[in-house]
């Protein structure tokens, strides 16, 4: 199944208003998906989303479906999840470099390739800005890590390092890299 364009808009630089939708959506998606997403967390936003690009997907009537964030960067330890990436030898890591996170899709909009475009629009900005490395690590199981594979990503290991935040008790993620 995909999805149709006419039903669904992508937004590359959404406004502080949509953001703020975005962040409450990202809570709502992971309280769905884990026991573990803390119960009283009704937004999730942290330092990096100032600084980052968000990708949001918008149905009909203009409410955020579905939602990821591209940061870029010259240091991995300057990147979000940061402590995920202490396994990989990061001397060997090409820069700049591109994190790929937080990539949310609500359940009603599943399964009609959202994930994809937004995967998509965030390699070709990526790719735009001269990033030549791209980082990204999950915990949305292994079918989340082929999507990535598809388009070019190689993984690594999964983390022995928890990251800190809301998904600290949710399983440990898988760590992939792409190198452009």
């Amino acid at each position: 199944m995909s999805y149709h364009k006419q039903e669904y808009r992508l937004v590359c630089s959404p406004s502080s208003e949509v953001l703020q939708e975005v962040y409450q959506l990202r809570a709502r998606v992971w309280k769905l998906r884990t026991e573990h997403f803390p119960a009283n967390l009704t937004e999730w936003s942290d330092n990096f989303d100032a600084t980052s690009m968000h990708f949001v997907v918008c149905a009909k009537d203009r409410s955020p479906v579905a939602a990821a964030r591209l940061t870029v960067t010259d240091a991995v330890e300057e990147g979000p999840d940061f402590d995920v990436y202490r396994q990989l030898n990061c001397s060997l890591i090409a820069k700049p470099l591109g994190f790929i996170s937080r990539l949310v899709v609500s359940p009603a909009h599943r399964r009609i390739g959202l994930a994809q475009l937004l995967d998509e629009a965030r390699l070709r900005r990526a790719q735009t800005l001269g990033c030549k490395t791209i980082l990204a690590n999950t915990r949305a199981g292994e079918s989340r890590v082929r999507q990535l594979e598809c388009h070019g990503f190689e993984r690594h290991y999964i983390a022995k390092f928890q990251v800190t935040g809301p998904l600290s008790n949710v399983g440990t993620p898988t760590v992939l890299s792409l190198v452009f």
